[in-house]
């Protein structure tokens, strides 16, 4: 599914979190050829000049070195903008199928302040995003953890899911909140996620249900299960939605502990 990542190095006391996590997510992944992407910042009075670019190219390939080592395929590219935008236009202009971005913990201050980065590729991004939280727990090695709301905004992410489980690898494919039949406002959203549940049930997946709050229980469940990868879906693109990832994907992003690979709808 995903070929070619397009790996965003900020060169941060984050990256060696980043680094030894790629082998292991590039192998469930399916991911072969790497590209290192540093991206030059315009518009802040600390951005490093244009004429840097050969000081930055030479730090990526010291960077490439021990990736293909590890048998990876890796390129190195400096390109010039915001990283969010630049770096989807760089997958899109070597035909990367995935940006991979690292992520810290996010204090009180950083969970009301949301103009980092990462989280802005998470509400724009056309292709799938896969964030590494580089102070979680990595070390994790079990299943891939699909979280589903029966949506279409989901049928993307499961379809990724369900081609990660059909290369061999064990998956959990979960829903929380109200089930259906339940009297609430999200009653058609519950009978959609049952529906789909049951069919990936009937492809061999194991299929929870928690009456938890999602963000909650997601996060519970990638503990409990040790997952080595949460799959999401998110909302499509117009002005407005592409303000918000969605309230929970949001929230399993930065709290999770282990990678996301969040899929836009239609990706």
């Amino acid at each position: 599914m995903l070929k070619h990542a397009v790996v965003g190095v900020d060169f941060s006391s984050g990256w060696e979190a980043v680094r030894n996590a790629l082998p292991p997510l590039a192998r469930r992944l399916g991911v072969q050829h790497v590209t290192l992407a540093y991206v030059m910042e315009i518009g802040y009075p600390a951005a490093p000049e244009l004429a840097h670019e050969d000081y930055y190219r030479d730090r990526l390939e010291e960077l490439a070195a021990p990736l293909r080592q590890e048998g990876l395929e890796v390129d190195v590219t400096v390109v010039v903008g915001r990283p969010a935008r630049a770096l989807q236009d760089t997958a899109r202009a070597v035909g990367g199928d995935c940006v991979v971005l690292g992520s810290r913990g996010h204090s009180a201050w950083r969970e009301f302040f949301l103009g980092s980065s990462v989280m802005d590729a998470a509400r724009t991004t056309t292709l799938p995003l896969v964030i590494v939280p580089v102070d979680g727990a990595m070390g994790a090695d079990g299943p891939i953890l699909l979280a589903t709301d029966g949506s279409a905004n989901s049928a993307a992410a499961e379809a990724a899911f369900l081609e990660l489980v059909q290369q061999g690898q064990q998956g959990i494919a979960m829903h929380a909140g109200p089930k259906a039949g339940e009297s609430s406002a999200r009653a058609v959203e519950a009978g959609q996620a049952a529906q789909r549940l049951e069919a990936l049930a009937a492809r061999g997946v194991t299929t929870f249900h928690s009456d938890a709050d999602p963000r909650e229980a997601m996060k519970r469940m990638a503990r409990d299960e040790r997952a080595s990868l949460i799959v999401l879906g998110k909302r499509g693109h117009n002005p407005l939605t592409e303000l918000l990832v969605g309230s929970t994907a949001e929230a399993v992003c930065r709290r999770s502990g282990v990678p996301v690979l969040l899929v836009p709808a239609h990706s």
